[in-house]
């Protein structure tokens, strides 16, 4: 009855804040595991660990894109461009990643250095969404050599293990949800639970979308309730069960 309220609040709404309930409660237990790694890691200062297979997958999978990798004067790695396939906006985050391997490889490499190389390779490509700065063959490369980096940790140490996948999968359900809300989509601003609920309407239709956007709800549904987020807003009413 007030056109002004109504303007400003719809019934989607409600819809809208019951998933962004589950939303913040993923996003607080990933928040929760990152620390937790982060305190974790530290203990990996001195720790021995074995790369050499890692390190040879990613030269490999470098020369399938034409990027040759030889020794410089100083022991580091050198990229070599000349016959490759990559533009120049995918060369970029290669050579960061080379650079940080060669200062961390400087007086030989432990554990807390893998750690790290993982969070240099996580800022130069994106997780779960388009990057336009990099393709998808440099993007896979890079991804690739993370995740053997991550299951070298996982292999020799049992609580990074732990605690690594449980920062994994919600990374995963978080950045699954906003790739399909959109970059755009602010997920953490004071009227998401309207955008949310603005986008809950595509279940309805016919979008091409439909499907990735049903998928990411379930996962959203299942992480948050896997790590403990009992107290969830639910919608009640006749026949909703």
């Amino acid at each position: 009855k007030n056109a002004r309220f109504a303007s400003q609040n719809r019934p989607s709404d409600i819809a809208g804040d019951t998933l962004m309930d589950r939303f913040r409660s993923v996003k607080g237990a990933n928040l929760a595991a990152g620390r937790e790694l982060g305190e974790i890691a530290k203990e990996l200062k001195g720790q021995s660990i074995d790369i050499n297979q890692p390190a040879i997958n990613f030269a490999q999978s470098l020369d399938e894109l034409g990027v040759t990798l030889s020794r410089a004067k100083d022991g580091g790695f050198k990229p070599d461009f000349t016959r490759s396939q990559l533009a120049p906006g995918d060369r970029g985050p290669i050579l960061e990643v080379i650079r940080q391997m060669n200062i961390r490889g400087d007086g030989g490499i432990d554990a807390f250095d893998v750690h790290k190389m993982k969070n240099v390779i996580d800022n130069n490509v994106t997780f779960g969404k388009t990057n336009k700065g990099i393709s998808g063959d440099a993007e896979r490369a890079l991804k690739s050599f993370r995740r053997d980096l991550d299951q070298s940790l996982d292999s020799t140490f049992p609580d990074y293990d732990r605690v690594n996948s449980t920062y994994a999968e919600t990374i995963g359900a978080l950045d699954a949800f906003q790739d399909v809300a959109g970059r755009k989509m602010d997920l953490t601003g004071p009227n998401a639970d309207k955008a949310t609920g603005t986008l809950l309407r595509r279940i309805m239709s016919n979008a091409q979308s439909r499907v990735r956007l049903l998928d990411s709800i379930n996962e959203i549904e299942s992480v948050a309730a896997k790590y403990g987020a009992s107290n969830l807003k639910r919608i009640e009413g006749e026949g909703l069960g």
